[in-house]
């Protein structure tokens, strides 16, 4: 199995459970869509950060369903399906086609595919004529559509006369596009529109356009210039792309500038908005409410993340960034040097991929405060050598320290109760595990290609181990305390265990 295979495994896995949880559940996410959608408006499934919110308040049990919807939201799946009524496709169609671009575009499994699609076409599409104005279109707008005809690598204001809309992904991995200049006709411009231009270097925005919507420029790694004409709602201001109306920064485009200073009346940092830019210091005004997650994604170089002392949501510490009380680590710059890292004492939360690619961290010292350690908090962090919990840490997240390959011993904490998904995935200089007696579950592929794992000894609070959490451990033996359910699993799938 590849670390393709693998990563994809680990998102789509075990999602449903046998003997009919599968309608059940969705028939219950229908229900709870529909109800907060007839409470809220129809166009609340626009809004993913608040959708979110509303479905984790009213769906608390079913995390892995909530966020297969929001993350097919995120990837534009409405679009396609208002472009498949649009133009009078049999719904059928348009649900295989939705279903083979979520298998492709976020690496899930037909299964969690199909879920999607069956939700979103009995809660959200039945209504979905009556939509005056949406995120995602609107009926009746002649929208460019990915693939729809080619373009030259400059694309003139003539070459989009037909058009009122540039549809999500519809340039997306162009490898020609260097320049576009779009004209007023175009009033909106959706999701992801020029993912992935690298040649990209100049974008004309006229005062035409109403709506852009976030992340078009993701992986545009040569863009240079945006040039908007007197707009009311967007603008580019020395290098900072800013959404003039909701006060988000979009987008740094001077990758090359090594220190940077957000500007004062930038409320959100949106994700993504540093991508690939080369600077060693970045400076938060004391305007900054919000950080979204990944904005500081690939920014190899950065040294130190500075916020103002009077921001009243961040703080920093020897140049990482934390929330304000303290209490959160949220990222730790992924080019500062050190070999060693000592968290602030206070620390409860290492937050969600706060440490991922970090590349010369070697080890970290933690706290006795420590509670939790979010989602890919050290992902992919290859220098890493060992890892020494405090009793005080609960739960390690899903992926925290996937791909630190060169962890060669871990040592867990009485008192953890859960290891999460894909925790340990890839750490093939690990040998040994001890899992603690305080544990009761251990995630889906949670040890997955450990190549190096011999042994395992897992207690008998242990009720659920998930699928494949030792596929990639073929020397694996599993030593078995007081827990019959351990030794049906290792017998199950063919894992060498003695009794202890």
């Amino acid at each position: 199995m590849t670390d393709k295979d693998m990563s994809s495994a680990c998102m789509s896995s075990n999602y449903f459970k046998p003997d009919g949880e599968y309608e059940k559940t969705k028939r219950n996410l229908e229900d709870i869509i529909f109800g907060i959608r007839q409470e809220y408006g129809g166009d609340i499934v626009y809004d993913t950060f608040r959708f979110n919110a509303f479905l984790m308040d009213y769906a608390p049990g079913m995390v892995r369903e909530r966020k297969l919807i929001i993350n097919a939201l995120k990837e534009g799946i409405l679009t396609q399906f208002r472009r498949g009524i649009d133009e009078n496709e049999p719904i059928g169609e348009i649900m295989q086609r939705c279903k083979a671009l979520l298998v492709s575009e976020m690496f899930i499994t037909e299964e969690a595919a199909q879920y999607v699609v069956d939700v979103i076409a009995e809660s959200m599409i039945p209504d979905i004529s009556t939509y005056e104005k949406s995120s995602v279109g609107t009926l009746g707008e002649k929208q460019l559509i990915k693939g729809e005809r080619t373009f030259d690598a400059l694309v003139r204001k003539s070459d989009l006369y037909a058009y009122s809309s540039i549809g999500y992904k519809a340039f997306a991995f162009n490898r020609q596009l260097t320049e576009i200049d779009i004209p007023q006709n175009i009033k909106r411009i959706y999701p992801k529109a020029f993912k992935g231009c690298r040649a990209l270097k100049t974008v004309r925005i006229t005062r035409g356009t109403e709506e852009i919507g976030r992340n078009i420029f993701d992986g545009c790694t040569d863009l240079e210039n945006i040039i908007i004409e007197s707009n009311p709602y967007y603008t580019a201001d020395n290098g900072f792309f800013i959404d003039k109306k909701n006060r988000v920064l979009m987008r740094y485009i001077y990758s090359k500038k090594r220190n940077i200073s957000v500007v004062d009346g930038i409320k959100t940092i949106g994700r993504r908005s540093f991508d690939f830019c080369e600077a060693e210091n970045v400076r938060i005004s004391g305007s900054v409410e919000k950080i979204e997650e990944d904005a500081f994604c690939h920014t190899m170089n950065l040294k130190r993340i500075i916020a103002d002392e009077n921001n009243a949501f961040f703080r920093s510490f020897d140049g990482v960034l934390y929330s304000r009380d303290g209490k959160e680590l949220l990222r730790y710059p992924q080019g500062k040097q050190d070999a060693a890292c000592c968290l602030e004492y206070g620390t409860v939360k290492i937050g969600k991929k706060s440490f991922r690619d970090v590349m010369y961290l070697t080890s970290v010292t933690f706290t006795d405060t420590l509670m939790e350690i979010g989602e890919s908090a050290f992902e992919n962090c290859i220098g890493l050598e060992s890892i020494i919990l405090p009793k005080s840490v609960k739960l390690i997240g899903e992926r925290a320290f996937r791909h630190c390959e060169n962890v060669a011993s871990v040592i867990l904490p009485q008192g953890i109760v859960r290891i999460g998904d894909c925790a340990f995935q890839g750490c093939r200089n690990l040998r040994s595990i001890s899992v603690p007696k305080s544990v009761r579950e251990i995630g889906n592929m949670a040890f997955i290609g450990c190549t190096s794992l011999k042994k395992a000894v897992i207690q008998e609070n242990v009720s659920f181990i998930g699928d494949g959490a030792f596929i990639g451990c073929p020397d694996i033996e599993v030593a078995v305390k007081n827990n019959e359910y351990a030794v049906m699993y290792c017998k199950a799938h063919r894992i060498k265990y003695t009794a202890i």
